[in-house]
């Protein structure tokens, strides 16, 4: 079985990879799904290459990424029980998990997704669960602490049979989590959004699900190629924090993944491979562009939104000065991190960019 198991895995991870556009490249593995079907353009040739980061911490989509090629499961699509090659080692997963505890956003997003409502998740500290979801498909669902703090006497009283989360969010609490119940990490949230749901879709057992779920996308994408007007306008993307901090999101996120992948290009300042800048007020030239998406996290109790946008440097960008500026829900644009999310975003990007006909 493990032959079949691992041909199913690279099948998955090659369309997962097509779908990445930037996020796939040289690094992935060859795959007889690709050569034989090859997904539709999912780059147009007018996006330009990130430029290097001149952070020397930076986290670029090829170093994020590179850990993946080893995750994963020999099982075949569906068998039981398992075990789950992931960031922390590896987890036996014995059945099927209908009981699962997600510690993030993207886990969230993902599960949902795959058919399965968790029974626990974080509260996320912006405005409660995300609004793109049907109110069905989490309702009920109990809030087990903050993504910073989550509460591990709440998780093990509800007797999940999986716990998802990442590296990066959690490692301190591997050991812990691993203790009430198997758990599978991946090792970071955001660039890796395609290559997580890939991980996490195999924990759950859910392969031929996740299959479907990345030809849509691959679909979506490819209409929407269509759709979109050419030349793209090169989209900025600011965050207003909730300690008032401006952030430009780069290249190396969720959301510059999506753009990347519906051909928009970005302002110099963006089109960066890593995941953000912070800039001062004085800096906001740095947030113009053709189109401008601001998001503001937490949005019901930020109050520092309006002193950012009134501000005089804000109100001298081209992009404000056309019209051009998009104000988008936060927890779909940046902090969805999934496919769910994905469909969202590319909904309203056709809805904004769309050729009018």
């Amino acid at each position: 079985m493990r032959h079949s198991g691992r041909r199913a895995l690279v099948a998955l991870a090659a369309l997962v990879a097509t779908a990445g556009g930037a996020c796939g490249g040289s690094d992935e593995p060859a795959s007889p799904v690709r050569d034989a079907a090859p997904a539709p353009t999912t780059a147009p040739s007018e996006v330009p290459p990130p430029l290097p980061s001149s952070n020397p911490k930076a986290v670029t989509i090829a170093s994020a990424l590179a850990p993946y090629d080893r995750f994963g499961t020999d099982a075949a699509p569906g068998e039981f029980p398992r075990t789950i090659r992931h960031a922390m080692g590896e987890t036996r997963v014995e059945r099927a998990p209908a009981r699962v505890v997600t510690l993030d956003t993207g886990e969230l997003d993902t599960m949902v997704e795959l058919g399965i409502k968790p029974v626990g998740v974080v509260d996320y500290g912006a405005d409660g669960l995300p609004a793109y979801f049907d109110p069905k498909e989490i309702q009920g669902v109990e809030v087990i602490g903050t993504i910073d703090q989550p509460n591990l006497e709440a998780i093990a009283r509800l007797r999940p049979e999986l716990i998802v989360s990442s590296k990066l969010r959690h490692e301190k609490l591997y050991p812990q989590l691993a203790q009430i119940a198997p758990t599978v990490f991946a090792e970071r949230p955001g660039v890796a959004w395609k290559r997580n749901f890939e991980l996490f879709a195999q924990a759950v057992g859910r392969e031929k699900q996740a299959v479907a779920t990345v030809e849509r996308y691959q679909r979506r994408v490819a209409e929407l190629n269509e759709k979109l007007p050419t030349p793209r306008p090169a989209v900025s993307v600011t965050r207003i924090m909730a300690d008032g901090n401006i952030r430009l999101y780069q290249r190396a996120n969720f959301l510059g993944l999506l753009l990347t992948d519906l051909g928009f290009p970005r302002p110099p300042a963006q089109n960066v491979d890593d995941f953000a800048a912070e800039v001062s007020m004085e800096q906001l030239d740095q947030a113009d562009g053709d189109a401008i998406i601001v998001a503001v996290f937490d949005a019901t109790k930020n109050t520092h939104d309006d002193a950012v946008l009134s501000s005089p440097v804000w109100k001298q960008l081209s992009g404000v000065k056309a019209g051009a500026v998009h104000t988008v829900d936060d927890q779909t644009w940046i902090g969805g991190i999934g496919y769910k999310a994905a469909f969202a975003v590319m909904d309203q990007l056709e809805n904004t960019f769309g050729k009018k006909r």
